[in-house]
């Protein structure tokens, strides 16, 4: 029996990761990319752009790599439509995230500030690191292109929570992500998670966890060499989106989809 494609609207289609999306959809016969919505910049992929994702016709998912500046009308579209959400979009602040996570009681919102399969099994293995090395040092050093706005990365947040969680539950203690020594002028707080952001060149992203104890040193690396992981990611986590109920979602479900 042929299958019916997950209609797809795509809001940023016009970016970096909007441009790859478009092609990887475009090609795959499971989607049907009805719609692509940018207000910053015109293109000639198909289907034509749109300004206004109110103006998309009906689809089953939207695919969120905007700005955080355009959460507040997406989120209120996506509500009236009562659709899947796979928000994508990086540097929301955490009453946005509150607001999707509300939001979930009612439709599917799956959220994740890194779509790449590489990375969700990097914070799962800095999960475990973080609750056995509870109290040694840890550090994420995070390098991205010339061009990325935010610091640090969404997926160096996501990294330095996993692990604050877990060694907090461990130590007994809370942990504090620290992004900026520049002003501090003293020893390094025991309970610190110190996040280091370096901008240059071409770098699709690249993130390094380094846990120091006395006399030893682990480190847990993930380097994306193309953007091309992140669309790829999203293929994966769509058609797994599409046959969840109401509730909120990240790439751990993915890891365990795919060990289970």
């Amino acid at each position: 029996m042929p299958h019916t494609p997950i209609r797809v609207a795509l809001l940023g289609a016009s970016g970096r990761m909007g441009r790859l999306l478009t092609a990887s959809l475009n090609e795959d016969d499971r989607f049907d990319l009805v719609a692509r919505i940018d207000t910053t910049a015109h293109d000639a992929l198909h289907p034509a752009l749109l300004a206004h994702l109110r103006d998309a016709p009906p689809f089953d998912i939207l695919v969120d790599f905007s700005t955080p500046e355009a959460f507040g009308k997406v989120i209120d579209e996506v509500a009236n439509r009562k659709c899947a959400w796979l928000l994508a979009t990086t540097g929301l602040d955490e009453t946005s995230l509150a607001r999707a996570a509300a939001l979930s009681s009612q439709q599917a919102v799956f959220v994740a500030s890194n779509t790449s399969l590489g990375v969700a099994l990097l914070e799962r293995l800095c999960a475990i690191a973080g609750a056995a090395l509870a109290h040694w040092d840890c550090e994420i050093v995070e390098t991205h292109h010339r061009h990325k706005i935010d610091a640090p990365s969404g997926t160096a947040l996501t990294l330095a929570r996993a692990i604050a969680d877990q060694r907090s539950a461990a130590a007994q203690r809370p942990s504090t992500l620290v992004t900026s020594r520049a002003d501090c002028r003293a020893k390094r707080d025991d309970d610190a998670i110190g996040i280091a952001s370096v901008r240059g060149g071409s770098v699709a992203g690249e993130h390094r966890v380094l846990w120091l104890g006395p006399s030893e040193r682990l480190e847990i690396a993930h380097a994306a060499e193309s953007r091309e992981i992140f669309a790829q990611g999203a293929l994966r986590i769509l058609p797994w989106l599409s046959q969840q109920p109401p509730g909120l979602y990240g790439m751990a479900n993915i890891v365990d989809d795919i060990l289970s």
